[in-house]
């Protein structure tokens, strides 16, 4: 197996873990939102209290953040810009940004860079 391979076999590999955390955190919050303890939830997801305490608390104070996404055209004439958007996380903001830049540029887009907007970011490209 070459490296290229081998490294597209752990990109996969994050990509699975990534969602199975996004899955999980979703079925805390909808537990705790439907009247669990954060005790009992911690027992039945296999994590410390503090753990479910803390996912709670992130979504309750950050459902959406403000991201700042560079996006890069694939293909015959690439192109670079930036988009400001608001998701719940950096993976979500990259994907949407992707979707945008598609939308309005044509072509395929993929996230090079996402990073936190700085505060007071108010001109976001999310909105139409």
């Amino acid at each position: 197996m070459g490296e290229a391979a081998l490294l597209d076999a752990v990109a996969h590999a994050s990509d699975r873990l990534h969602d199975a955390e996004d899955v999980r955190h979703h079925a805390v919050r909808a537990a705790f939102d439907g009247g669990a303890s954060l005790r009992e939830i911690a027992k039945k997801a296999l994590l410390s209290h503090e753990q479910v305490r803390r996912i709670v608390r992130d979504n309750e104070s950050r459902t959406r953040g403000a991201y700042l996404v560079t996006v890069q055209r694939k293909g015959v004439t690439p192109l670079v810009t930036k988009l400001l958007v608001r998701a719940p996380s950096k993976r979500a903001a990259g994907h949407l940004a992707s979707c945008i830049a598609e939308r309005d540029r044509g072509g395929f887009f993929e996230a090079t860079s996402v990073r936190r907007a700085p505060r007071g970011a108010v001109d976001f490209d999310d909105i139409y």
